[in-house]
């Protein structure tokens, strides 16, 4: 079984989303992280955490940048 859609549109969900509109992102690579991680593939779950990883690091930035400006 492979998940190479979601797992692409995790990364791309994540990192462009974020920069580009945040709310969208977050929520994007939040469902494909979840998605993935509850899948019976082993590489499934290792993209889910990291795309988990990536975007609780993206949104940290993207709030901290928000509360500077503002």
């Amino acid at each position: 079984e492979s998940n190479t859609a979601a797992i692409i549109l995790g990364y791309i969900g994540t990192i462009l989303g974020a920069l580009l509109f945040p709310i969208i992102g977050i929520i994007i690579g939040l469902v494909a992280s979840i998605y993935l991680l509850t899948r019976q593939n082993k590489s499934s779950k290792i993209h889910g955490v990291i795309i988990l990883i990536i975007l609780l690091i993206v949104t940290g930035l993207w709030f901290s940048y928000m509360s500077y400006i503002y």
